[in-house]
């Protein structure tokens, strides 16, 4: 246990320079609508398991109600594979897999499920990459 809290499990240790509080501008667009500006916030911790804890907000008003969470959990393996599952406030659940290399993590889905009525979503792609201080959050 550290002052701020316990120590960092070692296989998380490739991920480690995403734990912390990200907040940002962003824009976005998707078939069917415009272009659209919002801010995103990324919370990475943990609780010294080897699994981070991942929470993400979107506000197309900084001032207004949330328009997008997820929620999830994230895990390394030999220090080189990620592992994500991942649940959406849109009705999805997502599990993907994909790598860590130096700063930045690529994600791609390898399952998506969905409760009944939610928009037919069949793949996710996720990019995340730490560019001279600032956390870089691409979804495809």
């Amino acid at each position: 246990m550290t002052p701020d809290g316990p120590v960092l499990h070692s296989e998380l240790a490739a991920l480690e320079f995403l734990v912390g509080n990200w907040r940002g501008q962003g824009r976005g667009s998707y078939p069917g609508s415009e272009p659209f500006e919002y801010e995103e916030e990324l919370i990475f911790s943990h609780a010294g398991k080897p699994v981070l804890v991942y929470a993400m907000r979107t506000w197309l008003n900084p001032v207004g109600p949330v328009s997008h969470a997820e929620n999830g959990f994230w895990r390394c393996r030999d220090h080189s594979r990620v592992d994500c599952v991942g649940a959406h406030a849109t009705g999805h659940v997502e599990i993907s897999s994909g790598s860590v290399d130096g700063r930045t993590v690529l994600l791609s889905s390898s399952s998506i499920s969905a409760w009944p009525g939610a928009k037919d979503v069949v793949a996710l792609g996720r990019r995340l990459q730490l560019d001279d201080g600032v956390l870089i959050d691409q979804i495809e």
